[in-house]
């Protein structure tokens, strides 16, 4: 997401101050939004900024050359400016995650790693979603999708740039960014608000909106007074962009504010606003803004995914800002200035090469190097049913779970703490023979009028799909059990609603519902909990604060209709000793059973179950 124009010593002839500056604000605007989203809601938008100023950067480079542009060069200067810091980062944050990460977060890590060398993590991160996958704020390499971006930008640029004449390069690049943020608006009025927000094509217009600038020539002969007002309209559209965008309506025409801010930033050069941005302390931040880029994200990663909290407390915050500053500094001085000295030459090119291949190397040789293979564990222990088998998201075969020579007693109905339940149905049902039809979604509980907005996006679809599934499954059934993750849904108005309506349609039409209390909670991934000590890192794990006080919401709720019944085992001997049973750990993270659990779950309740299964 930055230019690939070298940045040197502040001091040099060839680099403006200013734009040093902005890249600061840019920078730390990211950087504290990604350190905690609400100290700047919208700081994301200083991507924005980086994108404009590397259009701005790379046209003004192209314009100097004139007709005698060298391809080999400028494609040179790309990989040396770019690649060199780059591989260093994956390198050793891929050492750290074979080191820490359990094997099937590595392997999803994996998966990432290979589209950040590839230069097409935008598209892989605009597909990612997976329930059991880390959350977005715990992968390490997310940050790299506007670095492909770039990257892609910069290998057709040349192209457009080459095949235009100056005459009409400027009419061109209006055309193109009106064409492609009316496409990434576009997509954004038809839902696909992830695939907007890493879309190649829609941020291609950012990058033209600084390169418009740059053959317009716009505020070369302003007055200090005219390029001040100038330049302080562009600092409050900036400041506007990080304050009042919603990520969820961007890019699309709100990518102007930051965009069309930081054009009038670097078009007013010879105002106070740009002086300002002059100083020294600013240009800098400003030449370290690679490097911080490169390494903030990746230590903020890994600290969350190690805590498993996206909340840092105050020291935390400290030290990893520290560190990043640090790390940073170091990349600066021995991997980005030495590389950037690399001559066009068979000996530059071959120690470009050996330096590249080694990291290369590194990373195959990550999994050992990192102790990954010494800390494998029973599959069982990471799940709580084999996902291709159970009706979880899509329909799978009949969904019948327990005796499978008896017709279905019950239709269970739930999100993953229903889908946690296809094993203890199965237990149970076997052994007081009886079977049931389990249909669930993740992070939904596919009822009527489920605010499934609420979901994340890769999770909608099969949400939908599931309420439709359950409404043509629900009139063959008497009996109706809920479950879910009532410590998260009771956040939401909406679906308070459609489950008071769901248990007055059942009453209404004399149905009998069981509503099933939730698991204890606990504050931390228990499974990672394991693995940290194995290692020989503290991981301490405390019950969640507010499951209970869930449990005793729903129940409320719930037992205001006739013929509901609220069963709840949290207070059982069954978890007396959670989240151990027998001294064996049943659960999978913080808030499921693994497979095991589930089985043990199964067993205990059996008895119980087939007498509450009874149609009234």
């Amino acid at each position: 997401m930055f230019d690939t124009k070298t940045i040197i010593h502040p001091s040099a002839h060839d680099v403006r101050r200013d734009i040093q500056g902005f890249r600061a604000l840019a920078v730390l605007a990211v950087l504290v939004f990604h350190v905690n989203k609400d100290w700047l809601p919208s700081g994301f938008t200083g991507v924005d900024m980086f994108l404009v100023i590397s259009g701005f950067i790379i046209t003004s480079t192209l314009l100097k050359q004139r007709e005698s542009v060298d391809w080999k060069l400028f494609y040179w200067a790309r990989v040396r400016r770019i690649l060199p810091a780059y591989m260093v980062m994956l390198t050793v944050v891929t050492l750290l995650a074979a080191w820490l990460f359990l094997p099937d977060d590595f392997a999803e890590y994996q998966d990432s790693l290979s589209a950040a060398l590839g230069f097409y993590s935008n598209f892989y991160f605009a597909e990612f979603g997976s329930y059991f996958a880390p959350a977005s704020h715990e992968l390490p390499l997310l940050h790299t999708w506007s670095l492909a971006i770039e990257m892609q930008f910069y290998l057709l640029y040349p192209l457009l740039f080459g095949l235009t004449s100056p005459r009409y390069r400027p009419i061109a690049m209006a055309v193109l960014v009106m064409v492609m943020l009316g496409y990434s608006q576009y997509q954004l009025s038809v839902g696909q608000t992830q695939e907007a927000y890493f879309s190649s094509l829609g941020r291609a217009g950012e990058f033209l909106i600084g390169a418009l600038l740059a053959v317009t020539s716009i505020g070369r002969n302003w007055s200090s007074r005219v390029a001040t007002a100038v330049g302080g309209v562009g600092l409050a559209l900036i400041a506007a962009g990080f304050t009042v965008v919603d990520q969820g309506k961007f890019p699309g025409v709100l990518a102007l504010l930051p965009c069309v801010g930081t054009v009038l930033l670097i078009a007013a050069r010879n105002g106070k606003v740009n002086v300002l941005f002059s100083h020294h302390i600013a240009v800098w931040v400003g030449g370290l803004s690679y490097s911080i880029y490169l390494w903030h994200w990746p230590l903020l990663a890994i600290q969350r995914y190690y805590t498993g909290s996206y909340e840092i407390t105050g020291l935390a915050v400290v030290l990893i800002v520290s560190l990043t500053l640090f790390v940073s500094v170091i990349s600066s001085r021995y991997v980005e200035m030495p590389a950037r000295r690399w001559k066009f030459t068979p000996s530059g090119a071959g120690r470009a090469i050996a330096a590249l291949s080694i990291c290369v190397l590194v990373i195959l040789a990550a999994p050992r190097l990192g102790g990954e293979q010494d800390t494998e564990y029973p599959a069982e222990m990471s799940r709580y049913a084999i996902a291709e088998e159970i009706c979880h998201g899509r329909l799978v075969g009949n969904c019948l779970r327990g005796d499978q020579h008896k017709p279905p007693t019950a239709l269970v109905i739930g999100d993953s703490h229903g889908a946690q339940l296809n094993y203890f149905f199965d237990v149970a049902g076997q052994a007081e023979g009886f079977s049931v039809k389990i249909i669930t979604a993740s992070s939904c509980v596919p009822v009527p009028d489920f605010d499934v907005e609420r979901l994340p996006e890769y999770a909608q679809e099969d949400c939908r799909n599931q309420i439709k599934a359950v409404q043509n499954s629900i009139n063959d059934f008497n009996v109706i059990v809920l479950a879910g993750k009532w410590r998260w849904h009771f956040g939401s108005q909406r679906f308070l609603s459609s489950i008071r309506s769901f248990l007055g349609s059942s009453a209404a039409a004399g149905k009998k519902v069981i509503v099933f209390g939730q698991i204890p909670m606990f504050d931390g991934n228990l499974l990672r909990a394991r693995h940290f000590e194995t290692l020989g890192l503290p991981a301490a794990v405390h019950e969640d604060a507010e499951w209970r006080n869930a449990n005793k919401q729903i129940k409320e709720l719930v037992t205001k209709f006739p013929d509901v019944h609220f069963v709840d085992y949290s207070a059982s001997t069954f978890f007396a000793s959670a989240p151990f049973d027998n001294g064996e750990l049943m659960y999978m993270d913080a808030h499921h059973l693994n497979e095991t659990g589930a089985m043990n779950y199964g067993r205990y309740a059996a008895s119980d179950l087939a007498r509450l299964l009874k149609e009234h």
